[in-house]
């Protein structure tokens, strides 16, 4: 897409040529799984996760030697409003860190043997206050979609996707709420204590509208720029045939966004981390007690994004090799 005339329309259209799963891999480990551990089941969370990785890649059996973690850091309008008095810096600090490799996902990274990747989605334009009209117009959600795309690479073999930013939780949650309505996305809120966060949710509500619009209208008007570009890697990796780890609320939200889109959007998803909010449905639950809540104000996540997918990747590596690659 050129940065001129980029359209939502143009990414509606990869829908229908999302493929599906392979069949034959993920049988082919069950099939091995039965062999080694005697029954169906027998090598448990292992097992599960050796024929998710071979249903997803479509080969067996599964190989992850080079799997990516990547960190989308945006900037959010709605922020001033949802943490009044609070400073923004917060995310700029987490990208410099991990930037410079002192980060404590650094430090995950290399004992994973993972590929850090940290794409900084102007932190000094934040989006427009979702409270007083659209997050993003149509070309700069389109873009930001469009550059998350290129996480996706030749080689990559797993990718983990998760957002920071100031105010990034507040639109996620509510994204999220939009797209599956108030209950559904209860316990990724329970996070937002403040009353100022609640507050600017429901006007952001109130002003775009609930569950039913299009899912890409709505991450358009209560997004940003990190959640869109999780959208294009989701996509992306999906074309490629790349699984997915899923780590924290803005991702959360983004996959969101894909599973209202298509039904089985996000079956090539895994979500890493318990403490991130409520299960999605549709995706492997790997469930990992990695990461907590924002903090007081509710505008920004106090745990370090990407630490529970970096947790998970060696968990997987296991999986992947039992039946003969590593």
């Amino acid at each position: 897409m050129s940065d001129g005339d980029a359209r939502l329309d143009e990414i509606r259209a990869l829908i229908p040529e999302l493929p599906g799963p392979d069949l034959d891999s993920g049988t082919a480990a069950l099939t091995a799984e039965r062999r080694h551990a005697g029954r169906p089941g027998g090598l448990g969370a292992l097992g599960e996760a050796a024929a998710w990785l071979a249903t997803w890649q479509g080969r067996f059996p599964p190989r992850l030697s080079h799997p990516r973690i990547a960190i989308f850091a945006g900037s959010h309008g709605v922020f001033d409003r949802a943490a009044p008095g609070a400073e923004r810096g917060e995310a700029a600090r987490a990208v410099e860190a991990m930037v410079e490799g002192r980060a404590v996902l650094n430090r995950l990274c290399r004992l994973a043997d993972a590929d850090l990747r940290v794409y900084e989605m102007a932190l000094d334009l934040p989006t427009a206050d979702f409270t007083a009209g659209d997050a993003m117009t149509e070309g700069d959600c389109a873009r930001a979609i469009a550059y998350g795309m290129m996480a996706v690479e030749q080689g990559v073999e797993l990718v983990a996707v998760a957002g920071l930013g100031d105010g990034s939780d507040v639109a996620a949650a509510a994204l999220r709420r939009a797209l599956n309505g108030p209950d559904a996305s209860g316990a990724a809120a329970a996070t937002l204590v403040s009353s100022e966060a609640e507050a600017a949710i429901a006007a952001g509500l109130d002003l775009h509208g609930g569950s039913g619009a299009d899912p890409f209208e709505l991450l358009r008007r209560l997004g940003g720029s990190e959640i869109a570009a999780m959208v294009g890697t989701l996509l992306a990796a999906r074309m490629a045939k790349v699984p997915v780890l899923i780590d924290g609320p803005a991702a959360l939200a983004a996959a969101a966004v894909l599973r209202a889109a298509v039904p089985d959007g996000i079956a090539h998803c895994a979500v890493t981390d318990a403490a991130a909010g409520q299960a999605l449905p549709g995706t492997l639950q790997l469930g990992l007690a990695v990461g907590a809540g924002g903090p007081a104000s509710g505008a920004t996540r106090c745990m370090p994004a990407g630490l529970a997918a970096a947790t998970a990747i060696p968990v997987l590596r296991a999986a992947a090799a039992l039946y003969g690659e590593g």
